[in-house]
């Protein structure tokens, strides 16, 4: 898992954290680094040879800096790349794609450059040998954007770009894909009760477009994929505040076919990331935690593993 931790307290600036777990949650080892301001690791992606998280440091003049770093399984960094906007990443066996200043750039394993190419968006997935990257149009004077989802092959070269088109405005949460298609999840710009997903065949047809009441279905921000299931995390409740972490899997025709909610003391519950190994679901989020309450909150990491049945 990788985040930040700090002490409303007793420690003005946040620590970025990686931590390593075994499948019984148990902490294997557990690193942090500072910066001069906040250092927080705000994604992660692992293949055989390390795992790499996506990170930001903010620096004596208060000015923003974004990296990626390759850790060993002893957490050891090994490398690091800067740059000046970096989105989201994702392992393959030999390779690592990373969304990085306005271009979706190749990596190998020892972090050397092999293309970059321009595009938009900042949510990534590798399907096969297919890149997929979503994301957002800019938003108008009225406020309207579309989602958009372009496919890359391994070689830079983009397959295809297409578009969901909207009246009330789209911001991408996430993208996942599978042999039978692309998906997408998010919500509209302007403040709506619905949060959509879309689905397009991998040649980039739009499929169906369905929309959820966060009312009673709750709302997904986090998607992922495996072996044709897919799998949908986010929080169920309408209240503002009073919330519980969800998570859902999700059948090709976009029905949501079962859920579990997560309620820790039944305040502010919220699930972020989902992965999954085939026979277990990784569930990452955060909670502000049981009374007595303070202000600010402290919010607290939790991770909720799944087993399934494989049968």
């Amino acid at each position: 898992m990788a985040g930040w931790e700090y002490n409303n307290e007793t420690q003005p600036v946040s620590h970025a954290c990686l931590t390593k777990l075994d499948y019984d949650g148990e902490i294997i080892w557990e690193i942090t680094w500072d910066s001069p301001g906040d250092a927080r690791a705000r994604k992660i992606s692992c293949n055989e040879d390390g795992v790499y998280v996506v990170g930001e440091a903010i620096d004596e003049s208060n000015k923003s800096h974004k990296y990626i770093a390759k850790f060993g399984f002893d957490g050891v960094r090994e490398w690091t790349i800067n740059g000046t906007n970096i989105g989201d990443v994702c392992a393959t066996e030999n390779y690592v794609y990373v969304k990085k200043d306005g271009s979706l750039v190749k990596l190998d394993n020892n972090g050397q450059v092999f293309w970059e190419s321009p595009v938009s968006g900042g949510k990534l997935f590798v399907e096969g040998d297919v890149v997929y990257v979503a994301g957002s149009t800019n938003v108008n004077a009225s406020g309207d954007s579309d989602s958009i989802v372009s496919a890359f092959d391994v070689e830079g070269n983009q397959l295809w770009s297409t578009r969901r088109f909207s009246t009330r405005g789209d911001q991408v949460y996430d993208v996942c894909a599978t042999d039978l298609g692309v998906y997408i999840v998010g919500s509209g710009t302007k403040g709506w009760d619905f949060f959509y997903m879309t689905k397009f065949s991998t040649a980039g047809e739009q499929l169906w477009d369905k929309k959820f009441d966060r009312a009673v279905n709750g709302s997904f921000v986090g998607l992922f994929s495996l072996d044709d299931v897919i799998y949908g995390v986010g929080a169920f409740n309408d209240s503002p505040r009073y919330f519980d972490a969800l998570t859902g899997i999700v059948d090709s025709d976009g029905s949501i076919i079962t859920s579990d909610v997560f309620d820790w003391c039944g305040d502010e519950d919220y699930a972020y990331n989902v992965c999954s190994s085939g026979d277990r679901v990784f569930v990452v989020g955060t909670t502000v935690g049981c009374p007595p309450m303070v202000s600010p909150p402290f919010r607290k990491g939790f991770i909720l593993i799944y087993e399934l049945d494989t049968s």
